[in-house]
């Protein structure tokens, strides 16, 4: 039988059990509903139900995604046409030239200051040059190459740009029928929608981390992070099995999807008189970049983005010259920095972003100023 000593440590261990359950769930509930409100009233982000980067930006018509008009996440706003930038007129101003970068979180921009994503400092670059430009941050994180394609012709066109920047990428193009997986979880609607919510409700989580983790001293803050992407790559594995890194090269069916979506980007900026400009992203690969990109994309092996980040730029390079396209490679912009630069393996910080800003604004203010010139004609 248990001794009454034994007996007397249980219903002490009960007892403070209770206490803490006392004591700490309405403190965490009181800092939950402190987090609620600071959100409210700084963000305006609903009391209830969850509070994410997709549900507060982004909405789907008809036509497929878009940016929400005047949606705001944190630090992250939107102006009345969804997108990204100050406000501006549907008609643009007689003699301005207008530029739309057309990308995905790297060009709408994560790590960096509010305004000091590359297309902000771009337009401050050209306009130093005293020359009547805007540029449109037509990016929406996660978007692949074909849905650009769409987005632009849906919803870029009406706003009359002169030229249009075209950032590349190559992950989208690898399993279509696992893109349109992954994407049928962003589509859900009604009780599903309300059910994932419901999981992504509590924010003290995640208000807590981002409070905390910049605050550690950077070789803590690196360990955190590795700590944290080995634990999901190590959890995606053991789902995944043997389709973990499945896909280790290039196929020829991506290519030929690549190429033809290229093709058409040109074919439809051109066939509206605007210029196109295609950018090759700049790309950190280190062993840290290589893990997080295991565990966004748990399909591909790291075989296969060797070959891609060496392919896809050739073909876009061919292409670019057989339609007459500017074509910039941005990994030379930031080649021998990149760890310095860039905070992962496709994201910018501040002085990333201005070199890369600067990088394509001397590429295209001689095209920038000859439509000026030629719309004062």
């Amino acid at each position: 039988m248990p001794s009454s000593t034994s007996n007397s440590k249980l219903r002490s261990a009960i007892r403070f059990g209770g206490k803490l359950v006392a004591f700490g769930l309405p403190f965490v509930l009181t800092l939950e509903v402190a987090t609620r409100l600071d959100q409210y009233f700084r963000y305006g982000a609903p009391l209830l139900g969850s509070y994410t980067y997709d549900a507060a930006l982004y909405e789907r018509d008809e036509l497929g995604i878009k940016g929400k008009p005047y949606g705001r996440f944190e630090k992250w706003t939107l102006n009345g046409f969804g997108l990204r930038g100050p406000e501006i007129q549907a008609t643009k101003t007689e003699g301005t030239v207008r530029v739309v970068s057309v990308g995905a979180s790297e060009t709408f921009g994560l790590f960096e200051t509010p305004e000091h994503e590359w297309p902000r400092q771009l337009e401050a670059r050209l306009r130093r040059g005293n020359q009547d430009v805007e540029v449109l941050n037509a990016s929406i994180a996660g978007m692949g190459l074909r849905r650009r394609l769409e987005f632009f012709k849906n919803r870029i066109l009406v706003l009359q740009p002169d030229v249009a920047l075209l950032m590349l990428e190559y992950s989208s193009y690898v399993g279509i029928v696992i893109a349109e997986e992954r994407d049928s979880l962003r589509r859900l609607e009604g009780p599903a929608r309300a059910a994932l919510d419901f999981s992504l409700s509590p924010r003290i989580v995640k208000k807590t981390k981002d409070a905390v983790i910049p605050r550690l001293p950077a070789p803590v803050r690196k360990l955190y992070q590795d700590l944290l992407i080995g634990f999901r790559v190590s959890r995606i594995r053991a789902s995944l099995g043997a389709e973990f890194a499945s896909y280790r090269s290039v196929r020829e069916a991506e290519i030929e999807e690549y190429e033809e979506d290229l093709i058409g980007f040109l074919e439809l900026t051109r066939g509206q008189g605007i210029e196109p400009v295609i950018l090759i992203p700049a790309l950190l690969i280190n062993e840290t970049s290589l893990r997080d990109f295991n565990a966004n994309f748990p399909y591909l092996a790291n075989s296969w983005m060797n070959e891609a980040r060496e392919l896809f730029p050739a073909i876009a390079r061919r292409i670019g010259a057989e339609h007459g396209a500017r074509v910039i490679d941005l990994s030379m912009a930031v080649t021998g920095r990149e760890e310095e630069l860039m905070m992962d393996m496709f994201h910018f910080n501040d002085e990333g972003a201005a070199i890369v800003a600067n990088a394509i604004a001397q590429e295209i203010q001689s095209v920038v100023r000859d439509i000026n010139l030629e719309a004062q004609h």
